[in-house]
């Protein structure tokens, strides 16, 4: 989902670009213990661009293992090393300067292994997925 809002400050600059998000997506089948990156990357805008990420509408922080980097001016990396069911969830880059705001969310599932019925080395194993 794309959000494109112009703020009152368009008037002040009557040539000003708002910023613009090209679409990111998570991969379908994510593994827990695996490694997701997402890059949002503003396509068009006036500078200076101020670039964010949100986890259930909270900045992202790397006390959760959820690391961010900008790259340039108009990239922003976001980068789990090993992700697990707490990283589940709907995140949001979002992107502003003088002209407006827009945001891009997309939300993230992890797939995990789950033992059924008995222990040991002899145990199926079957894959599950935390989609509701």
């Amino acid at each position: 989902m794309i959000t494109n809002k112009a703020t009152a400050y368009s008037g002040i600059y009557p040539h000003s670009v708002p910023p613009r998000i090209i679409p990111f997506h998570f991969e379908e089948h994510i593994r827990a213990g695996s490694l997701v990156q997402v890059i949002c990357v503003v396509g068009e805008g006036d500078s200076p661009i101020d670039i964010r990420w949100t986890l259930h509408g909270e900045e992202v922080r790397p006390k959760l293992g959820i690391f961010t980097q900008r790259v340039g001016e108009r990239t922003s990396i976001l980068s789990i090393d090993r992700v697990g069911s707490e990283h589940r969830g709907s995140y949001t880059c979002l992107a502003s300067n003088h002209a407006g705001q827009t945001n891009h969310t997309e939300t993230l599932w992890v797939n995990g292994m789950l033992s059924i019925g008995c222990y040991g080395n002899n145990a199926p194993n079957n894959t599950a997925s935390n989609k509701p």
